[in-house]
C-alpha cells in the first residue's frame, strides 16, 4: 500500500538525516525530560508515536539548532515534502473510510514493533499523526542571534451566529439537562445576536531569528532548526528557553477584549460579547 510505503521511506530518510548530522557535531538541543543523550537528534526526528497514555492534544518537543550543509538542507526539504504527501495522502483516507485508516495503523504499529523490539508490546502502537507530519524548519541563512520564547497565551476565536451555535448544539445529546439548559438559554436572545466560540490554543515554542542584514524570522521550534552552515561555523548567540512553558500567561489581556470572560454556552465554548 502506498501510504505504508511513503512512512516506511520516510523513517528511513528521517534515520539518515539524522546519522548524517551527528557526525558533523555542529548542533544543540535542549535537554528536556524526555530526550535520549545517547542518539538524540534519531530520537527528535523519529519520535512519531504515542507514548503511554500521552494526551492526543500534546505533542513531544525538540528544540535546538543545527548547522547544516546544502546537502543536509536539500534531504530536510524532501523529508518535509514527504510529510506533506502523508498528511494528504491520511485525510483523504480518513474522509473516505475511517475504518480502513484504522488498518492501516494497525500495520504501521505492527512494522514498527518488529523494527523496535525494546518498543511496549502491549496493544497497537499508534501513530502520533501531529508529531508525524510536522515539519523541520529550514533556513537557508545563516542567522546571528536566536532567541526561544513561549507563547502560552494564544487562543482561536471565531465569530459564529445564533443559529450556526443552535446547530452546534443539536449535534449533542439534546436529552442532557445540561443541554436542553442550554438551548432555551440561546432560544432568549435576539436573532442578531453575535457570538464567539473560543478555543484555548496550545502552548507553542517560538524562535525568533536575526540575521546579519537586520532581517528577522519567526517561526514554530517543536523541531530542531537546520541552518546553513558556513566553514568551520559554530553555533550562532543563541537564548535557549525553559523546558516546559510557564504556567501563568506570560502576555497582557488585551485593553480591547471585548468577550464575556464565562462562556455562554459551555459545551461548545461560545462566548458573548460584552
Amino acid at each position: 500500500m502506498a501510504i505504508i510505503e511513503i512512512f516506511e521511506q520516510l523513517q528511513k530518510q528521517l534515520s539518515e538525516l539524522a546519522d548524517d548530522i551527528q557526525q558533523h557535531e555542529i548542533y544543540w538541543l535542549l535537554d528536556v525530560a524526555h530526550l535520549n543523550t545517547t542518539a538524540p537528534l534519531a530520537q527528535a526526528f523519529l519520535d512519531l508515536w504515542y507514548q503511554g497514555d500521552q494526551d492526543g492534544r500534546t505533542t513531544r518537543i525538540y528544540p535546538g539548532l543545527v548547522a547544516a550543509t546544502e546537502n543536509q538542507l536539500q534531504k530536510a526539504v524532501e523529508i518535509n515534502q514527504l510529510k506533506t504527501d502523508l498528511r494528504q495522502l491520511i485525510n483523504e483516507i480518513k474522509q473516505q473510510d475511517l475504518s480502513g485508516w484504522k488498518e492501516i495503523q494497525q500495520k504501521l504499529g505492527k512494522r514498527n514493533r518488529q523494527l523496535h523490539e525494546s518498543l511496549s508490546s502491549q496493544g497497537i502502537e499508534r501513530l502520533h499523526l501531529k508529531q508525524m507530519w510536522r515539519q523541520i524548519p529550514i533556513i537557508d541563512q545563516v542567522p546571528i542571534k536566536i532567541s526561544f520564547n513561549w507563547y502560552t497565551s494564544g487562543r482561536s476565536i471565531t465569530r459564529v451566529s445564533k443559529q450556526e451555535a443552535y446547530d452546534m448544539l443539536l449535534q449533542l445529546n439534546t436529552e442532557a439537562a445540561h443541554i436542553k439548559m442550554q438551548l432555551a438559554k440561546l432560544a432568549s436572545l435576539p436573532e442578531s445576536e453575535k457570538l464567539a466560540r473560543v478555543q484555548k490554543q496550545a502552548p507553542v515554542l517560538r524562535a525568533n531569528l536575526l540575521f546579519e542584514n537586520g532581517q528577522r524570522k519567526a517561526m514554530n521550534a517543536s523541531l530542531p532548526i537546520l541552518f546553513l552552515q558556513q566553514d568551520k561555523q559554530t553555533l550562532p548567540s543563541f537564548i535557549a528557553p525553559s523546558p516546559a512553558p510557564p504556567k501563568e500567561r506570560n502576555r497582557q489581556v488585551r485593553s480591547d477584549n471585548r468577550l464575556e470572560d464565562e462562556p455562554f454556552l459551555k459545551s461548545i465554548r461560545v462566548h458573548r460579547y460584552q
